[in-house]
């Protein structure tokens, strides 16, 4: 759910795509969009198991399938975190522009008031 709200909330917005250059945008969002898509085929995949098994005796297969194959969007990720947190930090600081608009994207009942920091940090 919280990439779901990264995704819509905070890169669709036409505000947020009018302020900041591409290079900007690729620096906070980082691989945003691979990590759901491993999200999606993991939780995929575990719920076609589970119909097929409500005990799911093939967890740990799954597991280490998606783990060998699909997680390393989220090593390349955390790596990005201290670049993304950077960049967050200069655009809030030189971009008043842009701090308006986050500060009025997270009041957004869809961010239950979180800010969009912690949505960054969660994938």
């Amino acid at each position: 759910r919280s990439l779901k709200v990264v995704i819509n909330n905070f890169m669709a917005s036409p505000e947020i795509n009018s302020i900041l250059t591409a290079q900007e945008k690729r620096g906070l969002f980082s691989t945003i969009n691979k990590i759901q898509e491993a999200s999606e085929r993991f939780l995929t995949d575990l719920e076609s198991h589970l119909e097929e098994n409500l005990l799911m005796p093939n967890t740990c297969e799954i597991l280490q399938h998606h783990a060998k194959n699909n997680f390393s969007v989220y090593i390349d990720y955390i790596r990005n975190q201290p670049y993304q947190d950077r960049t967050f930090h200069n655009l809030m600081k030189e971009k008043p522009q842009f701090a308006e608009v986050i500060s009025r994207l997270q009041e957004d009942p869809g961010c239950n008031r979180l800010p969009l920091k912690s949505f960054l940090v969660l994938p």
